[in-house]
């Protein structure tokens, strides 16, 4: 059981790590994507990426936790929000 619990440790790290990213290059892509012609389209895809994080750390912590069930539910919930980003990103 503890390697599980170093496992999500590392995700978790991880996770912290892509956030910063993110936080750090969201204002550039904003300014960017709000010169382009698809403006609505670049909000909606922005609004989906922070809400998966969101999402992530969720399921991370359900994990933590020993909630397996929630963690399903919630990663179900991820990969329905996925289909919709891509679905945003192909329209």
């Amino acid at each position: 059981m503890m390697n599980y619990q170093n496992e999500i440790n590392k995700a978790f790290i991880a996770n912290i790590e892509l956030t910063a990213k993110v936080v750090e290059t969201v204002p550039h892509i904003s300014k960017s994507l709000a010169k382009s012609k698809f403006k609505h389209t670049s909000k909606a895809l922005l609004a989906f990426l922070m809400k998966s994080g969101y999402l992530t750390n969720a399921i991370l912590s359900e994990c933590q936790n020993g909630n397996l069930y929630s963690a399903s539910v919630l990663f179900r919930s991820l990969i329905e929000h996925n289909f919709g980003h891509l679905y945003i990103f192909v329209r």
